[in-house]
């Protein structure tokens, strides 16, 4: 992969890019800028742009909005490159829409200069795509192209076990671990099986045992079915008999209900009859005695009808007397309510005046205060005068205090300079001004001066700053004289406002007194007005007029009362007549209809008598057919008990029937487990196997021996460069053990041509990073060959600052040296005597209010 251009919009420290940066026109160059311009953001944006992921961000892509420029919504990052002679372009995206962020992807291939989609149904198909044609992921590119800050010597500063676990990583052997992992649950997953199996063969076989014992079952069942079966037959018979003989009962029994229930009906009937008879007897009775009083029953009838008369006059009357009254109570009403407003607006006003009398006692006090805060007020003038002529003096002593502050400032720096001069004169020969040399005389003068100079200038400063602090103290003490006299002052203003409270008050006790006056002359009228009832003259003229309507109507609601009471006494009356009008035809039907009934009783007594003697010759013959009706509930029972033994022994049967066919399907079921059982024990095996093969003892060891000589072969060529053959590396993957024996391991031995064999904890920090870039350069190259891609872009991001101008110039020539191995290689440093080196540079600067701004030079 070989980068050709680059766009960012919002991403880290670059806000916007008026023109793409092009890598094509780049061979060979140093990425330089000052630290946290924004140089290691540019190898961020790239791997953002191919995999989603960058410095901060991880595999589920959190912490990717930290990367959008500071405040705002949207980041977009546009990374076009060249893979085996075509162009690529990626777009990537991300908005702060939501909680949870929105990305978009974009793929496209630039066929003939216009883009071809390659972009995928969603997100993850469209990444699936990219590393596709890299052949790369994030952890294999950033692990062989990119060698970066704080990452190079991660192999070389770790134990023997743990670089075999970096190597590993590096490799890719991890994929081994995870199918190493899955063959053991796979292995584990199968012996449960087995176990499983084994445990079912084995209810298999307990099951089979008892096949004879259900056979056996089977046949006890059927004969005994037999038996009871001819037994259910024959019961069946004898009750056929027994229910024909029933029939003949039930027949006869339901004659005997209907003449059972005729009976009753016709004793019902003559019930009935008599009970008619026995009103019509009772309501003759009464007419005749109704009868015998016509003479009572008329004389009441007709006061009834006069007092109804009378009733309906007083009524009107009664009517007209309550709505005089209710205009009488209404004017009353009226009369009153006029009182009680008097009454009440003479209240309002004597409790006013009451209120203002109490108000306008208090003058004299108010006089008084007003006079003594007119006083207080005075005695406020003199402290403003004190604290005026304060504040000049405070003035003044801060002006002297500023100017022996700055008098003391001087001479500091004019001692500074004698005792720079003094300095200098013990250092050198030569005079510290005109730079001639002196004689030993002289130069004793010249210090002699010196001193004298300092010392005279050191007691000026002390007294200076003696006097500077007795004025400080002088102003501290005004500062707070200044401001007790300012707070007591501040009370001047409350005064005030409490003489113009009390001037208010006084102008409100004038008010009250003039009001005091109109009141006593308000109160007299009113009282006066009630004395002589001198208020809703119209309503008591209406009074005495409705009083007098009332008088002269002459009702009496008691008399009243009595006429209504006599006619309810007289209510009677009138149903009786009416009763007596109809009295004599009653007397006459009554008499007729007893007649006719006395004949209809007669004939149902005589019916009676004949079903009652049917019932008892019916009875006698239903006696003889009971027995027949008993014995059929009997043989009902045996016949049902009888068949309750078929049914168990059917169940029985059916049982044993159904336990040998399980027994049979029981064995052809072991059979297949039988079967099973082998094909899962031989797949345990297997796995058991594949368990040990990817191992790290197994396929991941033969990986890492065949890699080391690849490993050695690359660093030591590179290392030879950047040393002038003085040093090279070998790996150790075994080492004997004290106890005898051998152990895995991966020490790594350096040699140096001058002092042998050492520990690359003794290397210096130029040599321990020019054994870490030949091991990384060489790891790189192995794992970009490894993943089935070309390494064609190699970015260096560390390693300058700690080199020697020896080392820088080995480093550069080895990075000459490998520039034919690579189409591009970019050099990330800050050190400025470095720009030249390199025959292209990409100069990364951040402007305020703009941002990091990348330029190729």
């Amino acid at each position: 992969m070989i980068p050709v251009e680059l766009r960012l919009t919002n991403f880290m420290s670059y806000k916007y890019m008026d023109e793409p940066l092009s890598f094509s026109s780049i061979h060979t160059a140093v990425l330089c800028g000052p630290n946290g311009h924004g140089k290691s953001s540019l190898l961020d944006a790239i791997t953002w742009a191919l995999w989603g992921r960058a410095r901060g961000v991880d595999k589920r892509g959190s912490g990717t909005d930290d990367l959008i420029h500071h405040k705002e919504p949207h980041m977009q990052v546009e990374f076009a490159f060249e893979l085996e002679g075509q162009i690529y372009r990626v777009i990537r995206s991300r908005s702060r829409k939501s909680k949870t962020g929105v990305s978009r992807l974009e793929f496209q291939i630039l066929d003939g200069g216009e883009p071809r989609p390659l972009t995928g149904e969603t997100l993850g198909r469209t990444q699936e795509s990219i590393n596709k044609v890299l052949r790369m992921d994030y952890e294999t590119f950033a692990n062989s192209a990119f060698i970066m800050q704080g990452h190079a010597d991660t192999f070389m500063v770790k134990s023997a076990n743990e670089r075999k676990e970096i190597l590993s990583e590096i490799l890719g052997l991890s994929v081994y671990d995870e199918l190493e992992e899955l063959a053991k649950e796979k292995r584990k997953a199968l012996n449960d099986r087995l176990k499983d199996i084994d445990v079912r063969i084995s209810y298999i076989d307990q099951e089979i045992e008892h096949l004879p014992t259900y056979k056996q079952d089977l046949k006890e069942a059927t004969a005994e079915l037999q038996v009871v079966q001819q037994e259910i037959k024959d019961a069946e018979g004898a009750i056929v008999k027994l229910r024909e003989e029933k029939a003949v009962f039930d027949m006869k029994a339901a004659q005997l209900t209907e003449l059972s229930a005729r009976s009753t009906q016709a004793q019902a009937d003559i019930a009935s009859i008599e009970e008619q008879l026995k009103t019509l007897e009772h309501t003759a009775i009464k007419a005749r005695e109704l009868t015998a009083r016509k003479d009572e029953i008329g004389a009441g009838y007709s006061e009834l009808v006069s007092l109804r008369k009378k009733e309906e006059e007083l009524s009107a009357a009664g009517q007209q007397h309550a709505a005089l009254e209710k205009n009488l109570n209404a004017v009353k009403l009226a009369i009153e309510q006029a009182r009680t407003s008097l009454e009440s607006n003479l209240k309002h006003l004597t409790e006013r005046k009451a209120s203002l009398d109490k108000e306008v006692s208090q003058r004299s006090s108010v006089e008084a205060a007003l006079l003594n805060n007119k006083v207080r007020l005075g005695e406020f003038d003199k402290y403003e005068a004190e604290l005026n002529a304060m504040r000049e003096k405070y003035s003044d002593v801060q002006k002297q205090k500023a100017g022996l502050d700055a008098k003391v400032q001087a001479l500091e720096a004019k001692l500074a300079e004698e005792e720079k001069r003094r300095s200098l004169l013990k250092d050198d020969d030569s005079c510290p001004l005109c730079k001639k040399p002196l004689k030993t005389h002289e130069r004793h003068a010249i210090s002699a001066g010196i001193e004298r100079d300092v010392a005279s200038i050191r007691t000026q400063i002390d007294a200076g700053r003696s006097d500077s602090t007795r004025l400080e103290r002088e102003l501290e003490s005004l500062t707070t004289t200044g401001k007790s006299l300012g707070e007591t002052i501040k009370g001047k203003d409350e005064l005030k406002i409490v003489e113009g409270k009390l001037a208010e008050k006084l102008k409100a006790f004038a008010k009250a007194s003039e009001e005091i006056t109109v009141l006593n002359s308000q109160i007299s009228k009113l009282n006066l007005k009630l004395v002589q009832g001198a208020f809703a003259e119209d309503e008591q003229s209406e009074l005495q007029k409705l009083s007098s309507e009332i008088e002269a109507l002459g009702y009496f609601s008691s008399e009243h009362q009595k006429v209504k009471q006599r006619l309810r006494d007289l209510q009677k009356y009138e149903q009786l007549k009416a009763n007596l009008e109809n009295a004599q035809a009653n007397i006459l039907t009554a008499e007729t209809t007893i007649a006719t009934l006395s004949s209809q009783k007669e004939a149902k007594l005589n019916a009676f008598a004949d079903e009652r003697k049917k019932i008892e010759s019916l009875s006698n013959k239903i006696t003889a057919l009971r027995d027949a009706t008993k014995d059929i509930a009997t043989a009902e029972d045996a016949l049902a008990t009888k068949k309750e033994v078929e049914a168990t022994v059917l169940d029985r049967r059916s049982g044993a029937q159904t336990k040998i066919d399980a027994c049979k399907e029981q064995a052809k079921k072991k059979e297949e487990l039988v079967k099973e059982r082998k094909e899962v024990a031989r797949e345990a095996e297997i796995n058991d196997r594949l368990a040990f093969i990817f191992s790290k003892k197994g396929i991941q060891a033969l990986i890492i021996e065949n890699t080391i000589p690849e490993i050695e072969e690359e660093a030591n060529d590179l290392l030879h460069r950047l040393t002038g053959g003085q040093m090279s590396l070998r790996f150790v993957t075994q080492k004997d053990q004290k106890t005898g024996g051998v152990i895995e391991t991966l020490d790594l031995i350096i040699t140096d041509g001058e002092l042998g064999d050492r520990k690359y904890e003794l290397f210096s920090g130029g040599e321990s990073f020019r054994i870490n870039f030949a091991v990384r350069i060489a790891l790189s190259k192995l794992l970009a060959r490894r993943a089935g891609a070309r390494l064609e872009t190699l970015v260096i991001d560390e390693g300058f600052g700690t080199q020697d101008e020896e080392g820088k110039e080995r480093l550069i020539d080895a990075i000459s040296t490998i520039q034919y191995d690579f189409k591009k290689i970019i050099i990330v440093t800050h050190l400025e005597d470095l720009k030249e080196l390199f025959p292209a540079r990409i100069e990364v600067v951040k402007k305020r209010g703009v941002g990091s701004v990348a330029t190729v030079v």
